[in-house]
């Protein structure tokens, strides 16, 4: 016996893809005996190419694919098993539809005490990707997400490359798969100011009591005397 894998291509109707994410080979169990050992070997580089033009049923299970294999190696040698990781593969066809959509995160940033992130402000690079896949499904992207990542006790700028979140049910295609995110940190300081109370947009006179406030902020250390 020999155990070997079996690629699987697909060969699609053009402006047609699918739906769900196909698998890319599947494990076979071949019964060979003597010199076919060495036929097994050569047969490890080979692959089943599914046609889906005209295809009467988007379901393929393993008996589809353990004839195929059959036919390949021939009938003196046994195709015992084929193994696969779901029950059958699912072929679905859609047409294929295109979106441009924002890019967004999830990421756990805490810094040292002292520090703080600029105005709040994560930078993603690119903002927006292209998708590509099934119209049943890109049209209903909004956005699409980064991998979820920690960063902890920063006390300084930092950039770092974060992949894509992998569409593990849905077969996506993403223009770039992966984010440059850049997250800029400065030591900032404690600042208090008093500052006048005003009516705004008013056209009465009015007094206030007290005249000021005392107004307690977190600034930049380098523009605390701004």
């Amino acid at each position: 016996e020999s155990n070997i894998e079996v690629r699987l291509n697909y060969n699609i109707p053009e402006g047609k893809c699918l739906v769900y994410n196909p698998p890319s080979k599947v494990n076979v169990t071949l019964a060979a005996k003597g010199w076919d050992l060495f036929f097994l070997n050569v047969f490890k580089s080979s692959s089943i190419t599914i046609n889906l033009n005209n295809r009467s049923s988007n379901i393929v299970n393993a008996v589809e694919i353990q004839s195929r294999i059959s036919d390949i190696v021939g009938s003196d040698k046994s195709v015992k098993s084929v193994y696969f990781e779901q029950e059958y593969i699912d072929l679905e066809l859609d047409d294929m539809s295109q979106k441009y959509i924002p890019v967004t995160e999830a990421l756990t940033i805490q810094t040292q005490k002292g520090y703080d992130i600029v105005n709040d402000s994560i930078i993603l690079s690119p903002d927006s990707i292209w998708v590509t896949g099934p119209k049943l499904v890109v049209d209903n992207l909004d956005y699409w997400p980064i991998k979820q990542k920690s960063f902890n006790s920063l006390n300084q700028s930092i950039e770092e490359t974060i992949p894509l979140l992998k569409s593990e049910e849905y077969n996506l295609d993403f223009s770039s798969k992966n984010i440059t995110v850049k997250i800029p940190i400065e030591q900032v300081i404690e600042k208090q100011l008093y500052v006048p109370v005003q009516a705004v947009n008013s056209t009465d006179s009015l007094m206030f009591y007290p005249k000021r406030v005392l107004l307690t902020c977190i600034v930049p250390f380098n523009q605390f005397d701004k």
